[in-house]
């Protein structure tokens, strides 16, 4: 789902004023949802939804985007981005060649080749 500021029907669910320097899309979050709201996103999912189950699955979704709301009122910015959730440094390997060059050979039994390249059929037009 792409938002960008003109998008009306995203612009309307969404406060200004949240965090200037994300997008306006996160605000979204913050609303419930309805039965049909739950209709439209299980045929758009291709799922089949049991009538009873709709206000259940409905509330569910809606206590999710609330907690989602309210994670995103956090403020992260002197938060610096982390590669892993614990502080582990991970052990890599060299980068060595450990394999022989072999790219001659294989290429003398492949079936088509050219500049050093294979030749495969077309398969999508």
């Amino acid at each position: 789902m792409c938002c960008n500021q003109t998008d009306t029907h995203i612009n309307d669910r969404t406060d200004k004023s949240f965090h200037t320097n994300r997008p306006y899309i996160f605000n979204i979050f913050a609303m419930s949802l309805s039965r049909s709201d739950v209709q439209l996103i299980a045929s758009l999912a291709h799922l089949e939804v049991d009538e009873e189950m709709l206000d259940v699955y409905a509330a569910e979704l809606s206590n999710i985007m609330e907690m989602v709301s309210e994670m995103q009122e956090v403020d992260t910015d002197a938060i610096e981005p982390m590669p892993h959730p614990q502080d582990i440094e991970l052990r890599l390997r060299s980068d060595d060649v450990t394999e022989p060059e072999q790219r001659d050979e294989l290429q003398e039994i492949a079936p088509q080749t050219s500049d050093g390249l294979y030749l495969v059929p077309k398969v999508l037009e």
